[in-house]
């Protein structure tokens, strides 16, 4: 009894039924699980130290599964608004000159009563020359030939260059301090070839992308020639890295 709606399916009531309070309670109702979501989207920046910050004038786009877009609206204080089916996967997707594409892929739920979900998308701002290292490129000893495992990391690398088609990019290899300094060299450069080949070979342009070897002459720590190291340290000197040259026109 003493219904009052506060909107469309939602209000209170009072009732005496049991698993209440007291004798006569008040209950609130709302409609059930929607069919629909409003998914709202936030714009940030990666900045330094892991920290990130608003990021005004992103374009943002949102695409199904079936990469059907979805309208976007809004764009005030770098928010933006879709409405999105439930459960059915999407990709959020935020581009800027000057940045990386940041990418958000979601799958929507609707087992509960909330109307919303709310999307953060984090960019990343283009320095040139900045190395970036790409985790979990490993080769095995003394070759230089591209592993199943570290195909996998190499094709973000090749998503980050199709998503930037502005950009070109040198790709260095860096070995520890064991072995002879010229050695080094010379299986970094091979390395490196291989990986800019397999990245070549999934479509990006050859020219946007040069191989560079650094041997042992880079290293991160303490471990140069004559100095006794962990395995983990000498890992750490054992990278491959990717650095942006230069940003054209798209």
């Amino acid at each position: 009894f003493s219904i009052c709606f506060t909107g469309t399916g939602t209000g209170y009531l009072s009732s005496n039924r049991e698993g209440g309070k007291g004798e006569d309670d008040i209950y609130s109702f709302m409609p059930s699980p929607p069919k629909t979501l409003v998914m709202t989207v936030v714009t940030k920046e990666k900045l330094d130290s892991n920290r990130v910050a608003i990021l005004a004038g992103v374009n943002v786009q949102i695409t199904d599964h079936e990469n059907q877009a979805v309208t976007v609206t809004g764009g005030a204080n770098q928010k933006y608004y879709a409405t999105v089916d439930c459960n059915k996967e999407y990709v959020v997707k935020g581009t800027k000159e000057g940045y990386f594409t940041g990418e958000k892929v979601l799958t929507t739920s609707c087992t509960t009563r909330h109307d919303t979900v709310a999307v953060e998308v984090l960019l990343e701002k283009i320095v040139i020359n900045k190395a970036i290292v790409l985790n979990n490129i490993y080769y095995d000893y003394d070759k230089w030939d591209i592993r199943p495992d570290a195909a996998l990391e190499l094709d973000k690398l090749v998503k980050i260059l199709s998503e930037n088609p502005g950009i070109s990019i040198e790709l260095g290899s860096h070995t520890d301090s064991r072995g002879k300094e010229k050695y080094n060299q010379t299986l970094s450069q091979k390395r490196a070839e291989s990986a800019v080949a397999y990245i070549v070979s999934k479509g990006i342009a050859s020219e946007r992308i040069t191989a560079k070897g650094y041997g042992e002459s880079v290293p991160l720590n303490k471990c140069v020639d004559g100095v006794e190291c962990t395995e983990e340290e000498y890992q750490l000197n054992r990278r491959t890295e990717f650095k942006v040259t230069s940003i054209g026109k798209k």
